[in-house]
């Protein structure tokens, strides 16, 4: 879990090291919610990686990523008219 913990500034690192942030967010959170444990940090990173996934055409990472906190409804202010038929194709599929 060093990405949560010493984590560079979220715009400055690359794809991969989103999709392994993202993939550790869920899995913290997950352990939170058995412990009934606050998880709005997690929330608040997850809605920096989210516009970096929609802007490098990785609508489905943004999409599970927020399906995973269950914060879907937060997507609609990240897409735009060139994310918006990837994520409502990705959701509807």
């Amino acid at each position: 879990m060093y990405k949560l913990v010493d984590l560079p500034e979220i715009k400055t690192v690359d794809s991969q090291t989103h999709r392994h942030l993202s993939t550790e967010i869920g899995q913290e959170h997950e352990r939170r919610q058995e412990k009934e444990a606050d998880s709005e940090d997690l929330v608040k990173l997850a809605l920096e990686v989210a516009p970096f996934f929609l802007a490098h055409n990785a609508e489905a990472d943004a999409v599970d990523l927020l399906l995973q906190l269950d914060i879907v409804p937060k997507l609609v202010g990240f897409v735009d008219k060139n994310s918006y038929k990837r994520v409502c194709l990705y959701i509807a599929g």
